[in-house]
């Protein structure tokens, strides 16, 4: 039982030992990747710097234009005269035996609904 133990404790020993180093190793390449980013972060902050630089430049030279003169507004047109507005021009129906059409409004109009079989003039 002693060796068992023994054997156990010197297992744990040697797997604690192989440990530490990779550890190690992983604290110095999160280090590398941490300054990397800082460069990068550092990079872009520099490139939004101009780029703001750069608004603030044209914004000052846009302010900086004389405005051109706004010409006066024209003026609003007269009101239109109240005249009567014209009858609409007589409408034609078609007459359904025929195709032709036939004024529904007008002189002529009484001579030739009278002509009309009555089923068609109700349409």
């Amino acid at each position: 039982m002693r060796d068992i133990i023994t054997l156990a404790l010197m297992l744990v020993l040697l797997l604690t030992v192989s440990i530490v180093p990779a550890r190690a190793q992983d604290a110095d390449a999160l280090r590398r990747e941490m300054e990397q980013m800082r460069k990068q972060f550092d990079a872009m902050q520099e490139q939004y710097k101009k780029a703001l630089d750069s608004m603030s430049e044209r914004l000052e030279r846009m302010e900086k234009r004389p405005e051109p003169t706004v010409a006066a507004p024209p003026a609003p047109a007269p009101p239109a005269p109240a005249t009567p507005t014209p009858a609409p021009p007589p409408t034609r129906s078609r007459s359904p035996s025929s195709g032709r059409s036939i004024p529904t409004r007008g002189p002529k109009c009484a001579s030739r609904r009278s002509r009309i079989p009555a089923t068609a003039a109700s349409t």
